[in-house]
């Protein structure tokens, strides 16, 4: 029997700023936000994936260049052996080509039991395949970082930053901003043992590996 989100996950899933859906330990889907759909017509992938109900492991072959490595990459965070996965896999897209997808799977939380655990799995595109693209984004990082260590106001309270033009921004928009870069979904240690304790267990496991 198909599980079902609450309100509050659903719309937790249209905020993410991703093309992103919810799948069981399964892999069948069970929820998508709006931005999936849409990602789903502009690249020509299989309308399955668009549709709550179908298994999403079990397409990946119909959009993946090498669906093995990635399902197997995905069915060890669904088996519990990784809290969070971040990957990159060359997608199969008609319209544009072939190109760099990042995965990022999550687990959905606070989960009702571990036979009803959900996974969020969120997808960006990375660019096209070129030979040397994947290097030349960090020789520009660093570039940038060394013009960066300067006083930057910071408020003491809620950790905001002022930019050059007296605007306050969150920290994450801020570097955004002074260094072009894109933020994943990870979680510390620390606060999967004060937040999530039920799945510091395997978090402390699977770290002794990396």
């Amino acid at each position: 029997m198909s599980q079902s989100l609450s309100p509050s996950a659903t719309q937790f899933i249209d905020t993410i700023p991703h093309n992103a859906l919810v799948i069981d330990r399964h892999g069948t889907i069970l929820s998508l936000n709006s931005r999936w759909r849409a990602c789903c017509k502009e690249y020509s992938l299989p309308p399955q994936l668009a549709k709550v109900g179908s298994n999403y492991l079990e397409l990946l072959p119909e959009w993946i260049v090498e669906p093995t490595l990635l399902h197997n990459v995905l069915k060890s965070t669904l088996g519990g052996e990784r809290l969070v996965v971040s990957t990159d896999s060359t997608i199969v897209c008609i319209p544009k080509g072939r190109r760099v997808f990042r995965f990022e799977a999550f687990p959905l939380l606070p989960a009702p039991s571990p036979e009803k655990a959900m996974w969020v799995i969120a997808h960006q595109d990375a660019g096209p395949i070129v030979a040397g693209s994947h290097t030349q984004p960090l020789a520009m990082h660093r570039s940038t970082m060394k013009q960066a260590f300067k006083f930057i106001p910071i408020c003491a309270s809620c950790k905001s930053i002022r930019n050059d033009q007296d605007v306050w921004l969150t920290i994450e928009r801020f570097l955004q901003m002074q260094l072009h870069v894109q933020f994943t979904h990870d979680i510390c240690p620390e606060c999967v043992r004060q937040l999530y304790p039920q799945y510091a267990g395997a978090f402390t496991e699977s770290s002794g590996h990396t």
